[in-house]
């Protein structure tokens, strides 16, 4: 009974903190566009925000004013944020279901005003990944300007997994995320 307790109290002592915030809704898909949001969240995003980071000045909200598609695109607006990545940064995560061995081909829209951002994608398990930095840049783009990246998923997993990461102050947009499996 005792070993049963003493994990849980061992998570307990440590502090461990919430690492991204969530809205998981299977009906809603992709959310590519960032269309669907709840509480301020992209729903079916894991969201790198203020209160799970612990440091940094930032808002990441969806934007209904400066959008490619549809009625909304997420606006990342950093005025002090670590250059780290990851979960240590603004940004978002997605991870999807994948077809081991098969190669997937992302693309999104980007706006830039000033960030430093990196996107990174790969294939990934609950314990292991080969997630590749696709680019990293503070190159302006004041109108919507799309990326596109083959993204390979190895035959040892069967999931994707998708990250932005806004590495310095500036304002970023994205908006439609497409995912399809190149044939």
């Amino acid at each position: 009974m005792k070993l049963t307790f003493l994990p849980v109290l061992l998570l307990l002592s440590t502090g461990c903190s919430q690492m991204s915030e969530s809205v998981m809704d299977d009906k809603t898909g992709l959310n590519g566009g960032f269309e669907t949001v709840v509480n301020s969240l992209p729903v079916n995003w894991l969201v790198y925000t203020e209160k799970t980071i612990g440091n940094g000045d930032f808002d990441i909200l969806p934007d209904s004013e400066d959008v490619r598609e549809g009625k909304k695109s997420l606006r990342f607006t950093v005025r002090e944020c670590s250059a780290q990545g990851g979960r240590f940064s603004p940004g978002v995560a997605r991870e999807m279901d994948a077809v081991a061995g098969s190669v997937y081909r992302l693309s999104i829209q980007v706006k830039n005003e000033g960030t430093l951002y990196r996107i990174s994608a790969g294939g990934v398990t609950g314990e292991t990944g080969e997630v590749k930095l696709l680019i990293e840049t503070s190159e302006t783009n004041s109108t919507w300007t799309i990326l596109t990246f083959d993204v390979p998923v190895s035959a040892d997993y069967s999931r994707l997994r998708f990250e932005i990461s806004i590495l310095s102050p500036g304002t970023l947009r994205v908006d439609d995320l497409q995912v399809m499996k190149v044939e």
